[in-house]
This record gives C-alpha cells, structure tokens and sequence, in this order.
C-alpha cells in the first residue's frame, strides 16, 4: 500500500498540469481571438473612412471639372457671341449701304480728271474726303472748300459716263457736302454736293454737278464723271 501513494500523487500532478496548459492554450487562443477581431475591426474602419475619402475627392473632382466645363463653355459662348455680333452688324452695314465707298482706303489726295468745256481740269480730294480743290484750266486760279462725306441710303444717279458712251445709271451711297468756301471765286460752290462711286472699270470715280450747264432740260439731273 505504501509504495501505491506515490504513484497516485504523481498522475495528479500529471493531470494537473495537462489541465493548466489546456487552460493557457484556451486563453491564449481566445487573446488571438480578440485581437484578430481588433485588427478587423480596424481593418475596416480605415477601409470606410478611405472610402469616404475617396468619394469626397470624386466628389470634388466632379465638381471642379463640371465648373471648369461651365466656365469654359461660358466663355466660348462669350467669344462665339461677339465675334457673331461684330459680323452681324458689319453685314448689317453692307446690306444698308452696299455702293458705299471708304474715303479712308484711297490715295490722299486722290484727284479725278474731267473732260469738257467749261468745266475743271480736275478735282482734288484731300484729307480723306475733308478738303475739295477745283483745279482751274489755265490761268484759272483753283476752288478750295471745305467738305464733309457722309453715308446716304442707296441714291440712283444718271451719270454721263467719261468714255463718252452715254448716259448710264449708276447707284451711290458715298456723298460728299461742300461746307465752306476757303479759297478762290467760289464759282464751283453754287453745286455743292457730289458722289463718289465704284466705276464699272473697278476704279473710282468722282461725280460732280455739270458746271457747263449746256444741257436738255430732261438731262438736267445728268451728273459728270471724273475718273481717278
């Protein structure tokens, strides 16, 4: 009986330590457990809070290109809208007076020669339509006046073209007043308006009132012409 105690108490020491360290492992586990569970709910937490992250950028990435569009399409249709209005009213201008001529785009002075008796040699145009010179035949002295230009509707003119072939008819939009007399006898200033026109040879020309006055009673409307 005696030599039985001894091997009883060792196998409950035996079972007494298999137990604990079944307990540890269980513990062990269950801690691996938890911060398994910790590190996935972490884990997720980061994962939605990038997320979020990430839809408020595309958010604020939408919102920045949907500007950027609306502003750039906004000043298209700035620029689009002007350049339409600048051509508009140019084209509004030509329909209005489509036989006008830009005294700004000739030779200054432009003169204009005349064929006749008892008429000027020539006609000077001077600062861009501002000054009017009836060169004298002879010993003639020259016809200063001052003058202005300005754009008439649409006028249909009889003109007895230079090239002696005729009366013809001719439309204008170009006229020009003479304003004050500067120097001379003042003998040209009793007709005090004439036209400037495109000839029909793609030159210009000058129509002044038919000084002579030599002329039908139904001819007289009939202007001359002086071709530059």
């Amino acid at each position: 009986m005696s030599r039985k105690y001894p091997l009883t108490a060792t196998a409950m020491l035996l079972c007494l330590l298999f137990l604990t360290g079944c307990s540890n492992k269980k513990d062990n586990a269950r801690a691996v457990h938890i911060d398994a569970s910790k590190t996935t709910e972490t884990t997720s937490v980061s994962t939605i809070e990038n997320n979020s992250r990430s839809k408020n950028s595309e958010t604020s990435m939408s919102t920045f290109t949907s500007d950027s569009a609306e502003s750039s399409q906004s000043s298209s249709s700035s620029v689009i809208s002007s350049s339409t209005s600048d051509t508009t009213e140019s084209q509004a201008a030509e329909n209005t007076a489509p036989f006008a001529v830009d005294t700004t785009q000739f030779s200054n002075p432009a003169t204009f020669n005349l064929h006749g008796v008892n008429v000027p040699s020539s006609i000077t145009v001077e600062n861009n339509g501002g000054t009017i010179i009836f060169n004298g035949r002879g010993s003639n002295t020259d016809d200063v006046f001052a003058a202005q230009v300005t754009t008439i509707p649409t006028k249909e003119i009889r003109v007895s073209s230079q090239d002696g072939s005729g009366i013809r008819t001719v439309k204008a939009n170009t006229q020009i007043t003479l304003t004050q007399h500067l120097s001379g006898t003042g003998g040209q200033g009793r007709n005090n308006v004439m036209y400037l026109i495109n000839n029909k040879n793609g030159g210009l020309s000058l129509l002044p009132p038919n000084y002579a006055g030599n002329v039908e009673p139904s001819q007289m409307d009939v202007m001359l012409e002086a071709v530059q």
